[in-house]
């Protein structure tokens, strides 16, 4: 028994549609973690927001 597989434009463009997605959401994820990260360092080193911004 031989099955051949089709792939019909639809199913092709769910594909990259779920990869742009899954793209788009990890760059989310990381980029609020990062940023958690670096306010838990600068308040570690003890320097919050408003210290930074009088600096500037």
């Amino acid at each position: 028994m031989r099955f051949f597989g089709y792939l019909d434009p639809g199913t092709g463009s769910m594909f990259v549609q779920a990869i742009i997605g899954i793209m788009a959401g990890g760059a989310f994820v990381f980029r609020t973690y990062i940023s958690k990260a670096i306010i838990k360092v600068r308040s570690t080193l003890g320097k919050n927001k408003l210290e930074v911004a009088d600096e500037e």
